[in-house]
């Protein structure tokens, strides 16, 4: 009875927690008697009641209520967690006699670990986007943002930047802290491709689709970048895995897993809120296939979204007691969503260019297939260069023709849901085929490029030996890998990733400086109508760690920094002595931009502040 009367305290409205313990217990009940629709209806109604209970960003006694959402998560999972614990101990007795196997995935894992973690902290440009982001984490961790069951910043669910939090806690407020969490999720993205594929692919064909992904340009990029995008190519990794498995295997285990797996998704960026749709393409082309299976999977349909919304429930609450708050995420880049002009922008887009809107969504699709094939387009966030090299653009071509052809049903539905879906949505939002859309389609490419090099190798195996078809194929991979590494680290972070952009250029050189100069390290910031703590929230965040005098209009009466900072358009306002040596940000037309004075005495901050603008240039 405390617990209740606790429950009760901290409830809005008091009649709720009454209806928590019930349904509780009906959780329990449904475990008891083994009755997985119970059990599952108790988990649900469970969680929708404390989504009720309250949506302040800072409720007292929140930890209850996330201990409540992980119990009914839990009582889901529990009836298959005997079942998985024996298949991974049986699996484990087979580690020994399949060490090369085990040595490989290793290997092409502590590949993607090392491209990715490899000056995170520098690599990509900081950028305003995932230092805005880490402000919420920083509040998270001060304590007075305790919610994680509704939005956070840009109205994405606050979840993942508690997961942010922790490690800002331990690292600093550093760059490296809040990339560190999206680069292990990144990299744990290879093995868990190369886990999903297994069910249509041989182990050569998966170990190869988990070297394209662990070297392709995109992925490296949005795992280093501290944002949540990198968490729909997990979670879509993931779905696809279940999905190609569920094709043999309709078990009400599988469909329970994919429901947790969509509802989890829900939590990481705004494009895993089509998987639903993919799932349920991947479902009807099952029944066209076997009509008299309809009643299995509307069951398992039905199973995938009651657990979805288990995970989901506070958040479920969260979006229908504030809907805005889930539309404006939709409405920010779409371009179907109509304005306060009553038009949209695919209706201006088609008045334009004497199209029809069919036309144009048609022209957008195809737009989209080119930025992962072959360019040129704005492909993925900010280069004219396709998603995919050409080697790995052709083995993925060659593997979507070889799909088809030897009729690898589970395959080719999982492939064309998730195009269909992920290339209908790139084309009705701007820009198309934007990166951070594409991202959870990732996993689908390096499929179809694993399936290339098996059809390759299959053909080739009649005229060439098996060992140096094996060298080939990988030595095709490496190089199609290999051109895409050179075009990020080389091409992209230094002259497409925001370079082009003054203002983004010059506050992510800033960044850099700050996070290299000792803690507390004393400085003078000239600020702008433009160079600020409000448009800019990468400065923000880059100079809590030091000791950063804001100038707005007239010098104070106080001694001089030993380090200035002034954008150029404040240099008229900047007071400094002649013992100052300039060190300038240009643009890439030559223009200074920004300007770094270090006084004569501090030669240690001077060699940092040039280090950085070299390496930037």
């Amino acid at each position: 009875m405390g617990w209740l009367a606790m429950v009760a305290h901290w409830s809005e409205t008091p009649m709720l927690a009454p209806l928590l313990f019930v349904a509780m217990l009906v959780v329990v009940a449904g475990y008891l008697w083994q009755n997985n629709w119970v059990r599952i209806g108790g988990a649900l109604c469970s969680t929708v009641v404390m989504g009720l209970m309250t949506q302040d960003k800072a409720p007292p006694l929140i930890i209850p209520q996330v201990v409540s959402w992980l119990a009914c998560i839990a009582a889901v999972l529990i009836p298959y967690l005997p079942a998985l614990w024996q298949r991974l101990r049986t699996r484990a007795r087979t580690v020994r006699s399949n060490i090369a196997w085990y040595g490989a995935v290793g290997s092409v894992t502590l590949l993607a670990i090392g491209v990715r973690a490899w000056q995170l902290d520098s690599i990509p440009i900081p950028v305003s986007d995932e230092s805005a982001s880490a402000l919420l984490s920083l509040e998270i961790w001060h304590g007075s943002f305790t919610n994680p069951f509704i939005s956070g910043w840009f109205e994405f669910p606050s979840l993942w930047f508690f997961l942010i939090a922790p490690f800002i806690g331990t690292f600093g407020k550093t760059f490296f802290a809040i990339r560190f969490f999206p680069m292990i999720l990144g990299s744990a993205c290879i093995p868990a491709l190369i886990w999903a594929v297994r069910p249509v692919l041989p182990r050569q064909g998966a170990l190869v689709a988990g070297l394209a992904l662990a070297m392709l340009g995109i992925h490296i990029h949005f795992s280093r970048y501290g944002l949540n995008n990198i968490a729909d190519s997990f979670s879509g990794i993931v779905l696809l895995g279940i999905l190609l498995r569920y094709r043999h295997r309709s078990t009400f285990g599988l469909a329970t897993a994919a429901g947790l797996t969509m509802g989890a998704a829900v939590y990481g960026y705004a494009s895993a809120r089509v998987f639903p749709l993919i799932v349920v393409l991947y479902i009807v082309a099952l029944v066209v296939r076997a009509h008299h299976t309809w009643r299995l999977h509307l069951r398992n349909l039905v199973v995938m979204a009651l657990v979805a919304m288990v995970v989901t429930g506070p958040l479920l609450v969260h979006y229908i007691e504030q809907p805005d708050q889930f539309w404006s995420v939709v409405r920010r880049s779409s371009i179907i969503t109509r304005e306060a002009d009553g038009t949209s922008g695919i209706e201006r887009w088609a008045a334009e260019h004497e199209q029809t809107v069919a036309e144009v969504v048609v022209r957008n699709i195809a737009y989209t297939m080119q930025a992962l094939f072959w360019g040129p387009v704005e492909g993925w966030f900010g280069t004219p260069r396709a998603v995919l090299t050409i080697p790995l653009s052709a083995l993925a071509l060659i593997g979507a023709i070889g799909m088809v052809v030897r009729r690898q049903d589970s395959a080719v539905f999982a492939v064309a849901a998730w195009l269909a879906v992920c290339s209908g949505i790139s084309a009705v939002n701007w820009p198309i085929a934007a990166g951070q859309r594409l991202v959870s389609l990732l996993g689908i490419l390096a499929l179809l490029i694993g399936f290339g090099t098996i059809v390759l190798s299959n053909v080739l195996r009649r005229y060439v030996n098996q060992r140096a078809i094996a060298v080939v194929l990988f030595a095709l991979v490496s190089t199609g890998g290999v051109m895409s590494l050179d075009h990020y680290f080389n091409t992209f972070v230094k002259r497409e990733a925001g370079i082009g952009d003054a203002q983004l250029h010059r506050a992510g050189i800033v960044a850099l400086v700050a996070q290299q100069l000792p803690a507390y390290t004393w400085i003078d910031v000239y600020r702008s109508d433009v160079f600020n703590y409000e448009t800019t929230p990468v400065l923000r965040y880059a100079l809590m760690r030091i000791d950063a005098n804001i100038i707005t209009e007239v010098y104070p009466d106080q001694p001089l920094a030993p380090i200035i900072i002034y954008p150029i358009e404040a240099a008229s306002r900047v007071v400094r002595t002649d013992n100052y040596v300039e060190y300038s940000v240009d643009t890439p037309e030559g223009e200074p931009t920004l300007i770094f004075a270090v006084r004569d005495d501090a030669p240690w901050a001077a060699d940092v502040i040039r280090t950085v603008i070299e390496k930037n240039e």
